[in-house]
């Protein structure tokens, strides 16, 4: 029985052994690393970046043009005394930086009105960009011209040999190559503060419908609203400098028969059914012999009328001039005779700006005028030119662009105070000591509005006011 049991156990180890897995041999140790060997290893940080290929030279155009807006950049920021007074330097530089990416993809033209709108979103009147020379957005001029009134564009003149424009003159044009004119109205007013610089600028570039979106159509076509208020569209031929210049426009007669539309300095006696009045139109301030020519004028014409006792001071159409010169209201002063006694009207509108404000306080505090019309285009303090940054301007080394930049702020009382004459605006100033920003232009004391019918008849509304005083 033993004997059976121990068989059994062998037996069971036998098994046991022959199912276990085979020994595995002990490794060799690693040998120890040669400090003599040469052998190199690479970390992961050793591998050399692959490298960047080196951007594209940009063309000289564009590095040129890159140079000009930085030129114009620094000359802002150092010239003007107080560059960020109406707009931030942030907006300043992000819309310029805006341009500088994209000049590749924008004509010089374009580049041209991208700046000028800049300048102008600084709200400064006083500083701007002007065009001077050959330059290739000034030389193509339209055969037709428009001009703005009451958010309207209306057909003003057209190049002689262009009939097709004959029963259409004061007609409004709603659209040029299809683009609405209320846009056509927002972008140019985004060139000029001023309502009336913006139509004698630019609405008759070629370059600036180019700019606004009207180049996706070859040539230029109005859209003009007929006598039964449809839209008739007439392609607009494209002339020359020389042609532009030239005396041979067409214009509508009874329009540029008013005296304030003829423009430039001039008096004319006009008779009401209520007593005549002289009208004398002021188109510069910039020329003392030219105040003291046109007195000469106005008492020429009090000569002729002795009856006469109105006076209408006539500055609708004057943009001011040097407010340097503002000692030509002594000349006004030394012909005090003149107007003592007579009722003085100051008739006021869009482009009565800068030192043409400066004559409204004169007048109103040494006369008593009444002022009549409409609002005009500045207020009475604003940023200007000396004399010396008006005929010394910043100059954009490439393009040549002329860069006109304030240099002194004028507020409403600086040298009417040296003249004895009180400033009658008061202005209102915010914590920042910067005049509140509605504060843009002086409200006349009688509103008279006018509007295009008035120009189709051939009628002043704001002297047809006055004459019936």
């Amino acid at each position: 029985m033993n004997k059976k049991i121990g068989l059994c156990f062998l037996t069971l180890c036998l098994l046991l052994s022959a199912c276990a897995p085979a020994a595995q041999p002990e490794p060799d140790p690693a040998p120890e690393p040669d400090p003599e060997s040469e052998v190199e290893t690479f970390a992961p940080e050793a591998i050399p970046a692959p490298e960047e290929p080196p951007e594209p030279e940009l063309p000289e155009r564009e590095k040129n043009w890159i140079e000009d807006i930085e030129y114009l950049r620094e000359e802002y920021k150092t010239k003007h005394p107080d560059p960020f007074y109406f707009c931030s330097e942030e907006e300043f530089d992000w819309k310029l930086d805006r341009v500088i990416a994209k000049v590749g993809k924008l004509s010089d033209s374009d580049i041209f009105y991208e700046l000028v709108s800049i300048v102008t979103s600084m709200g400064d009147n006083h500083t701007a960009l002007w065009w001077s020379g050959p330059l290739p957005y000034c030389d193509r001029f339209l055969a037709a011209s428009v001009t703005p009134l009451n958010n309207r564009l209306y057909l003003w003149a057209y190049y002689e040999g262009n009939d097709q424009f004959a029963p259409y003159l004061l007609h409004e044009v709603v659209g040029v190559n299809g683009v609405d004119s209320l846009y056509l109205r927002h972008r140019a007013d985004s060139l000029f503060e001023l309502e009336w610089l913006a139509a004698t600028g630019f609405y008759c570039y070629p370059s600036f419908f180019d700019w606004v979106g009207c180049d996706y159509k070859e040539g230029y076509t109005f859209q003009i609203l007929d006598d039964n208020q449809e839209v008739v569209s007439i392609e607009v031929p494209v002339i020359t400098k020389d042609e532009w210049t030239s005396s041979s426009w067409i214009l509508p007669e009874k329009a540029t028969s008013l005296a304030y539309v003829k423009g430039g300095d001039r008096t004319e006696y006009l008779e009401g059914t209520d007593g005549g009045c002289i009208q004398w139109c002021i188109g510069t301030m910039s020329y003392i012999s030219n105040i003291w020519y046109q007195l000469k004028e106005v008492e020429k014409r009090m000569e002729e009328h002795p009856d006469c006792h109105k006076v209408a001071v006539d500055l609708r159409h004057c943009p001011g001039g040097s407010a340097d010169l503002l000692p030509f209201l002594e000349e006004v002063r030394g012909k005090t005779e003149l107007l003592e006694g007579k009722d003085i009207y100051v008739l006021t509108g869009g482009q009565t700006s800068s030192a043409a404000t400066k004559m409204i306080a004169f007048l109103k505090d040494e006369f008593g005028a009444v002022t009549v019309g409409e609002p005009t285009g500045q207020f009475s303090s604003f940023f200007s030119r000396s004399e010396e940054r008006e005929y010394n301007p910043s100059v954009l080394p490439n393009s040549q662009i002329i860069f006109k930049i304030s240099d002194r702020w004028r507020d409403s009382t600086e040298l009417l105070e040296e003249m004895g004459v009180e400033m009658i605006y008061e202005e209102h100033y915010g914590e920042d000591g910067r005049l509140y920003p509605w504060e843009t232009c002086i409200q006349p004391d009688v509103f008279v509005h006018k509007d295009i019918e008035d120009l189709r008849q051939g009628v002043d509304t704001v002297m047809e006011w006055v004459l019936a005083q």
